[in-house]
């Protein structure tokens, strides 16, 4: 579905690869092969849409794979097609216990990490334990002050009436705040809205759909979204938004951040993540950073040069988010130039 709505739009030419052993498979890499600054490049399909990339493994492979077969492999795919430079972004060091393969190979600290928290089946516990006395006072204060407006209602899409609710009003108050903070809305490129609406029509109601979707209706109106995904008692979160308007105050996105986790614990999920990015609410709510690393592995003497180029615009992304000066200087010229339709 990413593929059809926002792969081909962006002329990226899938590139599957299954490694087999004794006929049977035990590795795919969805990738795509894009154009790099001089040659070709096949990444994770997904591209910036994605927060961690890993391949699909299978459990006993994965902890066999060693540097040389690893080798082998990418050997083989640099053979296929016009590629100059393998570039696998913001993966993480390991996943559901088991360590990632590509740390044998070399490889360069991502831009951003991630942060996630262990789930417990009690949520008030949880809510105890991690956000303390202030953050359940501020919950209960939210609480009281709805009440006179009727309180709030969490609305879980179960149907595509109620999937296209939710993401309509997710399209609108991004778009706001995107534009409030001088940051292009990816979400109104070509075919990423059209993509989501797919994923919801295809799966939401199903026992397994590939997205959830959460709205925080207050007074008539969803004031705030969340969407993720749930695989092997794990919760990822892939996108959120709040409105604008006067009960921005009331912080409908924390609120409704809550009442997800609450769902996850009431559901008996192990995990939740909230995706890569700094953010204050993330750091309140997760006590676990996990680092992401991308792998770049040239080809040719052109894929060589690209990868010189995307390490430095890495370390210098990197440098950039992890300075507080810095970060707020960059936000406050991307919010001036976008004013000036500079950008």
């Amino acid at each position: 579905a990413w593929q059809r709505h926002i792969g081909a739009e962006q002329k990226i030419h899938p590139r599957i690869v299954v490694v087999e052993k004794a006929g049977n498979p035990v590795l795919i890499l969805p990738l795509g092969l894009t154009s790099g600054l001089l040659g070709g490049v096949v990444r994770f399909l997904g591209g910036t849409h994605a927060n961690y990339n890993l391949g699909l493994f299978d459990r006993a492979f994965m902890r066999e794979l060693d540097e040389k077969t690893l080798r082998t492999i990418l050997d083989k795919i640099g053979k296929h097609g016009d590629i100059d430079l393998i570039h696998f972004g913001n993966q993480p060091h390991s996943w559901q216990g088991i360590d990632n393969p590509l740390l044998a190979l070399p490889h360069h600290a991502a831009a951003n990490g991630a942060f996630a928290t262990a789930l417990a089946p009690d949520f008030e516990h949880l809510l105890k334990e991690r956000r303390g006395s202030r953050g359940r006072k501020k919950m209960r204060w939210q609480q009281n002050t709805l009440k006179p407006v009727g309180g709030y209602r969490v609305i879980h899409a179960r149907d595509a009436a109620e999937a296209h609710r939710i993401l309509d009003a997710f399209c609108r108050q991004k778009a706001t705040r995107f534009d409030s903070q001088g940051i292009h809305n990816v979400f109104a490129d070509d075919g990423v809205m059209d993509f989501l609406y797919h994923l919801a029509e295809d799966t939401i109601g199903s026992p397994n759909p590939a997205i959830e979707l959460f709205g925080l209706e207050i007074d008539g109106e969803i004031r705030a979204t969340y969407a993720g995904g749930i695989a092997e008692g794990r919760f990822s979160g892939f996108f959120n938004s709040i409105a604008t308007d006067d009960y921005t105050r009331v912080s409908p996105g924390e609120l409704l951040l809550a009442e997800v986790i609450r769902y996850c614990c009431e559901e008996g999920l192990e995990m939740f993540d909230l995706g890569i990015g700094e953010a204050r609410y993330k750091s309140a709510w997760c006590d676990i950073r996990e680092p992401l690393f991308d792998t770049f592995v040239a080809i040719t003497a052109r894929g060589v040069l690209d990868t010189l180029v995307f390490c430095s615009k890495l370390r210098l992304k990197r440098s950039i988010k992890q300075n507080p000066r810095l970060w707020a200087f960059a936000a406050s010229m991307r919010k001036t130039l976008h004013s000036t339709h500079m950008i």
